[in-house]
C-alpha cells in the first residue's frame, strides 16, 4: 500500500472556514498562518442592460480605487459567463491583492455570484472558493444601476507556504516529507474544535508543536499525542498522510464520526488509543492490527472489503446509491487490473456514480499502471441535486477535484472536502518491470502529469512584474500538435522555471542511469543581446532526475529556493545537467522552431526510493533579464539498471535519448450524465464547470 505522493502537491480541501484561515472555536491557533488579506468590493450591473457590469476596490477601510468594466466570457456549455479579476490593482503589493471571479448565469442574469481565488491553502487545490450570491440591492442615486459591497478575504499565507516556514525552523527547509505532515496537520486543526489549545502553526517549529513529536531521519512526525484533549470534531482522512506515524493517542476526547479508511496507510503504527470517544461506523483491520491499542473499548465491528463500484462489475444504470462506508474503483484490463481507487462517503451525504473516467496502458498493472499515464476516475453527484464531485488520478498520483455549482457550496463543501481527504490508492505489491523502461511524453493533447513551478525569485514576488504563465496549449502557428507553454520574465538574476512528474514501477533502492531527450519550440535566434546576457545562449536548458519531490522552500532572504542541487545557470548539478540552451538557428521573433537537445554524453545516476518511484524534472535556467517563453514539445526518459538493488546507494541522475517507443494509452470513458474529459479532469457536460 502507497501513500498519495505528496500531500503538499496534490488532493484533498478543507472546508471554507479553513480556507479562509478562520480561528475554529475552542481550539488557539497564533496568527503567523491565519493572517488574512482582506479587500472592499463593489460589483455594479446597468439596470438597462444587466449583461454589463464594473468593479471597484479598495484595501479594507481604504480609498477606492476605479471602477472598471469586467469582460465576461461565456463557458462552453452557455449556461455561464465569467470574468477574472486581480484587486485592488497595481497600488498594493502583490500580497494585498485578491482575485476574484464574477459569474452571472445566461439565462438568468440577475443570478450573479462572487468567487475568491485561494492560493495554496493546500497547493494540491489552489482553487476558488465557494460562490457567493451577490444580491445587487442598492441603486445608484440616478438609478441606473443597481449594485451591492462586499468584504472578501485570503489567507495571506498558503499552508504550503507557512509549513515551508516551520519547516526551516526545525533546521529541515529541504525536507518536502515533513513540510507535508505539517500541511496535513494544519489542515486538519481547522475542523477540529472544543476545549483544547493547539499552538500548531507554520510560525513555529514542529516540536513545539502539542503532542506532536519529530524525529527520525529524514524528520518525520512520528507521534500525536492529544489524549483528554476536549478535542471535539472527526478524525480526518488527513492524517493518513502522516506515514511516519508510530503512535496515535486521541484518547478521551470527544471526536464523532467514522475512522477513516485512510489509516490503512499507517503502517509503522505501533500504538493507537482511540477510547472515550463517540465514534461510529468499523473498526478498519488495519488498526486492529497494530501490538498495542485500546479499540474493543469502541465496541465497534470490523470493516469488511470496500464496496466495488468498478464499471464491468456494475453496469451503469444511473440508480446506485453511495450512502456512508467505503468504496473503490477498479479497472480491469487484460494485461492486469490497476490499483483500487479508495474513497469513503461521509454520514448525510448520498451520491450517485455519474460515470468513471478510466484510461489504462496496453501493458502492465498496479505500480506501472500510473507510472505508464494510467488513471482512475470517478464522477460523483449528489443523489437529490446536480452538485457533483470528480475524483480523478493519474499519472503519478495527480489529483482532480470538480467544484460544486455556486449555489449548493455552503452546504456541500464540508462533504465534499471530507470525500476528498478520505481517497487514497491501494497499491498491491507489484513486481517491478522487467528490461529497461522508458517514459515517453508526448504532450500533443495534454501535459500527461508533468506540472509547472518556478524557483529562484522573492516566494511574495509581483505577478505583474514576473508575467508568471504556464499551460498546456497548441503550439504555435506552423507546427502541429500541442504543448507545454512556459513563460516568466527573469527579474531575479536567475530565474528557475521547471516541469516535475513522478514516475514508478522500477526496481526499488536501485542505481540507474537515467537518459533524456526533449523537444522544445523557441522563437529565439541565436547572437542576439540582452540584459544580463543573451535571450537565447543566456537561457539554459536542464534535464534530471531524484529521488525526493522537486519544489521549493523559502531562503534567509524570502526567497523560493529548491530542494535539490540543480546547479546554477550554465553549470549543472547533482540531480541536473545542462542540455543545451534555447537559441534556434531557425527561429525568430515571429516563427518558432523546433529544437531537440539530449544528454547522451554526460548521463547522470540516480537511485529509487523503497517503492521503486523517481522525480522527473527538466527546466530553464536563466541568466538574461528579460522575458523567455517556450514550449516543450515532447519529453522522453531511458533508464538503465547500472548496480543491482542490494548493493544500491542514494543518489540522483539521468542521461540520453528514449530506447523505446511511445506507450500506447486506451480511453475508456463511460457515463450516463455525460462526462467530457479537458486534459485528463472531470467536467459534466451541460453542468457547471469545475472552477
Amino acid at each position: 500500500m502507497n501513500r498519495l505522493s505528496s500531500l503538499g502537491k496534490r488532493l484533498l480541501g478543507v472546508a471554507l472556514a479553513s480556507l479562509l484561515g478562520l480561528v475554529v472555536v475552542g481550539v488557539e491557533a497564533v496568527d503567523e498562518d491565519r493572517d488574512t488579506v482582506r479587500v472592499d468590493i463593489r460589483v455594479w450591473q446597468s439596470l438597462s442592460n444587466p449583461s454589463r457590469m464594473w468593479l471597484s476596490a479598495r484595501p479594507e477601510g481604504g480609498r477606492w480605487g476605479p471602477t472598471e468594466r469586467l469582460v465576461l466570457e461565456t463557458n462552453r456549455e452557455e449556461t455561464w459567463r465569467e470574468g477574472d479579476r486581480t484587486v485592488p490593482g497595481a497600488a498594493v503589493s502583490s500580497a494585498q491583492r485578491v482575485r476574484l471571479r464574477v459569474e452571472q448565469r445566461v439565462r438568468e442574469p440577475l443570478q450573479v455570484y462572487l468567487r475568491v481565488y485561494l492560493p495554496g491553502r493546500l497547493d494540491f487545490w489552489s482553487s476558488w472558493g465557494p460562490g457567493e450570491r451577490l444580491p445587487l440591492d442598492k441603486t445608484s442615486e440616478r438609478g441606473t444601476y443597481r449594485y451591492s459591497d462586499h468584504t472578501v478575504a485570503r489567507p495571506r499565507l498558503s499552508l504550503p507556504r507557512a509549513c515551508g516556514v516551520a519547516a526551516r525552523l526545525q533546521g529541515q527547509a529541504a525536507n518536502p516529507e515533513l513540510v507535508e505532515d505539517c500541511v496535513a496537520l494544519l489542515a486538519w486543526r481547522d475542523t477540529l474544535a472544543g476545549t483544547a489549545t493547539l499552538n500548531w502553526s507554520g510560525g513555529r517549529a514542529m516540536s513545539d508543536w502539542t503532542g506532536v513529536t519529530v524525529a527520525g531521519t529524514p524528520r518525520r512526525v512520528t507521534k500525536v499525542e492529544l489524549a483528554d484533549g476536549g478535542l471535539t470534531g472527526e478524525i480526518s482522512g488527513l492524517l493518513g498522510e502522516l506515514t511516519g506515524l508510530t503512535e496515535l493517542r486521541l484518547n478521551g476526547n470527544a471526536l464523532t464520526g467514522r475512522i477513516p479508511s485512510k489509516v490503512a496507510l499507517l503502517t509503522d503504527l505501533t500504538h493507537v488509543s482511540l477510547a472515550g470517544n463517540a465514534l461510529t461506523g468499523c473498526l478498519p483491520p488495519s488498526l486492529r492490527a497494530v501490538a498495542n491499542h485500546d479499540l474493543a473499548t469502541l465496541g465497534l465491528p470490523d470493516c469488511g472489503a470496500p464496496v466495488d463500484f468498478s464499471y464491468g462489475e456494475h453496469p451503469l444504470t444511473g440508480e446506485e446509491t453511495l450512502t456512508a462506508g467505503t468504496y473503490q474503483v477498479i479497472w480491469e484490463a487484460g494485461a492486469g487490473d490497476s490499483p483500487p481507487l479508495v474513497f469513503d462517503v461521509p454520514p448525510g451525504l448520498e451520491l450517485v456514480v455519474d460515470g468513471w473516467v478510466l484510461q489504462g496502458p496496453t501493458a502492465d498493472a498496479c505500480t506501472r499502471w500510473l507510472a505508464l499515464g494510467g488513471s482512475i476516475g470517478v464522477l460523483l453527484r449528489e443523489a437529490n441535486g446536480e452538485a457533483f464531485i470528480g475524483l480523478d488520478v493519474y499519472a503519478g498520483d495527480e489529483w482532480n477535484r470538480t467544484n460544486p455549482d455556486p449555489e449548493h457550496d455552503a452546504r456541500l463543501w464540508p462533504f465534499f472536502d471530507r470525500v476528498v481527504e478520505s481517497a487514497w490508492i491501494d497499491r498491491p505489491s507489484c513486481p517491478p518491470a522487467e528490461g529497461n523502461p522508458g517514459f515517453s511524453y508526448a504532450l500533443d493533447k495534454d501535459a500527461e502529469g508533468w506540472t509547472v513551478e518556478f524557483a529562484d525569485l522573492p516566494a511574495d514576488y509581483d505577478q505583474d512584474l514576473y508575467a508568471l504563465d504556464s499551460g498546456h496549449r497548441p503550439l504555435p502557428e506552423g507546427l502541429a500538435g500541442g504543448g507545454i507553454y512556459v513563460q516568466g520574465h527573469n527579474r531575479s538574476d536567475d530565474l528557475f522555471m521547471y516541469l516535475k512528474r513522478q514516475v514508478g514501477g522500477l526496481h526499488p533502492n536501485t542505481v540507474y542511469s537515467v537518459s533524456v531527450s526533449i523537444e522544445l519550440a523557441t522563437s529565439v535566434h541565436p547572437g542576439l543581446v540582452g540584459i544580463g546576457g543573451s535571450p537565447g545562449e543566456s537561457v539554459f536548458v536542464k534535464a534530471g532526475a531524484a529521488t525526493i519531490e522537486p519544489t521549493t522552500a523559502v531562503d534567509d532572504i524570502g526567497h523560493l529556493r529548491m530542494n535539490i542541487d540543480k546547479g546554477n545557470q550554465s553549470t549543472g548539478g547533482e540531480a541536473m545537467v545542462v542540455l543545451g540552451d534555447i537559441s534556434h538557428a531557425d527561429a525568430t521573433i515571429d516563427t518558432y522552431a523546433i529544437k531537440t537537445l539530449t544528454n547522451a554524453d554526460a548521463p547522470l545516476t540516480v537511485t529509487t526510493d523503497d517503492e521503486g518511484s523517481l522525480w522527473l524534472i527538466v527546466g530553464t535556467d536563466s541568466g538574461f533579464e528579460g522575458l523567455t517563453s517556450l514550449y516543450y514539445a515532447r519529453i522522453a526518459y531511458g533508464l538503465n539498471s547500472v548496480q543491482p538493488p542490494d548493493a544500491a546507494d542514494t543518489g540522483s541522475g539521468l542521461s540520453a535519448p528514449l530506447p523505446g517507443g511511445r506507450t500506447t494509452l486506451d480511453w475508456v470513458v463511460f457515463a450516463v450524465v455525460g462526462v467530457a474529459l479537458a486534459g485528463l479532469g472531470l467536467r459534466a457536460r451541460g453542468r457547471r464547470p469545475g472552477l
